[in-house]
């Protein structure tokens, strides 16, 4: 995870006594969490790639890439959410090059 520094705006909540110490320019270190969800279905950013208007990933079954299209929802730097097109175990190609087709013979590296 990379490391980045921004300012943020505040409100505090809490009743005046409950930050007595607190003053301008304090430090503080928060933790952001923009989304909190269990069981979803996650692959690597760098599996997926445009095709048109939408998404694809290559998925590896018995030695051959097969084409995928799939809808994904969220997406970070790292992982990528998949609303539909695959399933929870499906192996996919991890930076599929330009050369590589529907059918194309692979092998885990």
């Amino acid at each position: 995870m990379e490391e980045q520094r921004v300012n943020v705006l505040a409100d505090l909540t809490d009743a005046a006594e409950a930050r007595v110490g607190l003053q301008d320019r304090y430090r503080v270190q928060v933790r952001v969490v923009t989304v909190d969800a269990a069981d979803v279905l996650l692959v690597p950013t760098g599996a997926a790639f445009r095709q048109g208007t939408g998404w694809a990933v290559y998925t590896v079954d018995d030695g051959r890439a097969h084409l995928r299209r799939v809808e994904l929802g969220r997406r970070n730097d790292a992982d990528a959410e998949v609303l539909s097109g695959l399933t929870a175990g499906q192996q996919v190609a991890l930076y599929p090059g330009e050369a590589l087709r529907d059918g194309t013979h692979v092998e885990p590296r």
